[in-house]
């Protein structure tokens, strides 16, 4: 049977019932990544890289103002 073939059979509701299911599967594995506690360390980490000073980039723009 080609691809082709398959396609043409699917009915709409088909083709959303295959589209859920992906969708459940990325779901489930993008949370179960992100759950994992050396991601959540990393995650965590970077959720802070904006919160710190920054010296090097300070020092050039107190030069400048002055």
């Amino acid at each position: 049977m080609r691809m082709s073939e398959l396609v043409s059979n699917m009915t709409p509701s088909t083709m959303t019932e295959i589209a859920l299911i992906l969708f459940v599967i990325v779901f489930v594995a993008v949370t179960s990544r992100v759950m994992r506690r050396k991601a959540r360390v990393q995650c965590d980490e970077a959720a802070q890289l904006p919160l710190f000073d920054d010296t090097a980039g300070e020092a050039g723009v107190s030069a400048r103002r002055s």
